[in-house]
């Protein structure tokens, strides 16, 4: 039987520097297993600037730096990344949504979708869930992109892009000065915002603004997931001693997936666009129906085992669990949540009434 919600405050000290983490904690049920289920309250993460250096968003932020100072092998990318963080509560939100499906809604929209748990368990109970792979979790989730950009766009997205980041690694990493290169990509992206995204036309360079923006969003969940990987993660097991299922649990919620994919271009896969599975409203939706904790409890099963005779025997099984029908299902459980809070919001966002069964997931 779940509990009821209670807090948790983890005190994060690491080089002299102290994070302070706020955690709302509660032990649920996953089909058959108990989960301490931890997560941080969307509101609590708010961005904001710099008026506020202690809040939860300037945490993630500044622990995801230190981090970078000592572990981090990519230098360029770890301070673009930063800097877009830090960049966010500066960007075009509006702007961001209508690139991908945002991990953050509006108190309207909110208050408009509230209560149709029931509708997405039934979605849940009458598709077969058929095991989806990544690659065509990946597929299905390109089709909910907002906006397809086209070839011009492109191209003065690498002009902006080189203009707001070109200099920021040597800023950060050369002069030793990620505040002023902070500053810098700062003044850049404000004046940006002057010259194009507050005035009439612009529009190509306004698409690039808005995916900017995503990206910044973005780039702070690559903050807030390397942190809960480097800090929350171990202090909790330490403290908690989490169950290696609840262990597992976190470790995938609180991470931005990205999959290894030999010969593609960057040997990466996003399947979730920048998004983290815990921050995302469907996935909370997903996670109050009793089938979709069913399905997690399910895939936790085939995702945490011990007791191998070798390494190799070790690395048959993690290569396998990406294949496993049980991850297969889930993946579809997560694509009908996302699909079902898509057309549930254009819905409340519009003056045209949804109606079930209009459109059907696999459209």
């Amino acid at each position: 039987m779940a509990s009821s919600i209670s807090k948790h405050s983890l005190v994060v000290t690491v080089h002299g520097r102290t994070w302070t983490f706020t955690l709302d904690r509660k032990l649920e049920r996953f089909g058959e297993l108990e989960i301490d289920h931890l997560w941080i309250p969307t509101p609590q993460l708010n961005p904001v600037g710099e008026a506020a250096p202690d809040s939860m968003f300037r945490s993630f932020c500044e622990s995801y730096r230190n981090l970078c100072m000592t572990e981090v092998s990519d230098l360029a990318q770890a301070a673009e990344t930063y800097a877009l963080a830090r960049l966010l509560p500066h960007t075009r939100k509006r702007g961001a949504m209508a690139v991908f499906m945002d991990a953050k809604e509006s108190k309207e929209t909110h208050k408009l979708l509230r209560g149709n748990d029931e509708e997405l368990q039934g979605l849940l109970e009458r598709d077969p869930l058929a095991p989806m792979t990544v690659t065509e979790f990946d597929a299905a989730m390109q089709k909910l992109q907002e906006r397809q950009f086209s070839e011009g766009q492109r191209e003065r997205y690498i002009e902006i892009t080189e203009e707001l980041l070109g200099d920021v690694h040597e800023l950060w990493w050369f002069g030793h000065r990620p505040e002023a290169a902070h500053a810098a990509v700062l003044g850049r992206w404000t004046d940006l915002m002057k010259r194009i995204g507050r005035r009439r036309g612009c529009e190509t360079e306004k698409a690039v603004l808005d995916c900017l923006s995503y990206e910044a969003a973005a780039a702070f969940r690559r903050c807030y997931s390397a942190a809960w990987s480097a800090y929350l993660l171990p202090r909790l097991q330490e403290e908690l001693d989490l169950s290696r299922y609840s262990y597992r649990y976190l470790e995938y919620f609180h991470q931005q997936i990205i999959v290894a994919q030999p010969g593609a271009v960057d040997h990466r896969l996003h399947p979730f666009h920048g998004h983290c599975f815990a921050l995302h409203p469907a996935t909370g939706r997903f996670l109050k129906t009793g089938r979709g904790r069913e399905l997690v409890g399910e895939w936790l099963q085939v995702a945490v085992m011990t007791g191998f005779t070798s390494e190799a025997a070790y690395h048959t099984w993690q290569t396998g669990i990406s294949n496993s029908p049980e991850f297969g299902r889930l993946l579809r459980g997560f694509y009908l949540a996302y699909w079902h809070y898509s057309s549930q919001r254009h819905s409340a966002n519009s003056d045209r009434p949804y109606r079930t069964g209009a459109l059907t997931p696999d459209d």
